[in-house]
């Protein structure tokens, strides 16, 4: 069975309730929400979507294999084209994204995010 436009085939389950009755709930066509406040919504929503190869023209890519001392140059680059708060976003922004996806490298970024605001100061008034 297809399901209208507009509609996702929703599977079918078995619902217990507190007292412990089973009840099966036949598969049907519901409406698709695609979930609702998840994902990337437009301007001024979230973090926002990255731009690639914005960091990594200064010199920072594959932060896994970089020294600590390699990597704080390329930002201190970055820091001079961005500013310390774009910067600093932006690192968070791809901390946060790849933080289930490659939790080593998003660690680096969490702790080059850390290192620019303690080097670069107070990074709301960028």
């Amino acid at each position: 069975m297809r399901c209208p436009r507009g509609t996702i085939r929703r599977k079918a389950y078995t619902r217990t309730s507190s007292s412990g009755k089973q009840a099966r709930v036949a598969s049907a066509c519901i409406k698709d929400v695609g979930l609702p406040g998840k994902g990337f919504q437009g301007e001024g929503s979230g973090i926002g979507e990255l731009k690639e190869g914005e960091l990594s023209r200064f010199g920072y890519d594959k932060v896994v294999t970089m020294s600590a001392k390699d990597r704080h140059a390329a930002l201190t680059n970055a820091v001079k084209e961005y500013g310390a708060l774009t910067v600093f976003r932006k690192l968070n922004a791809i901390s946060v994204y790849t933080r289930h996806t490659a939790s080593e490298s998003s660690h680096i970024f969490l702790l080059d995010r850390n290192w620019v605001k303690r080097t670069f100061g107070n990074t709301k008034n960028d």
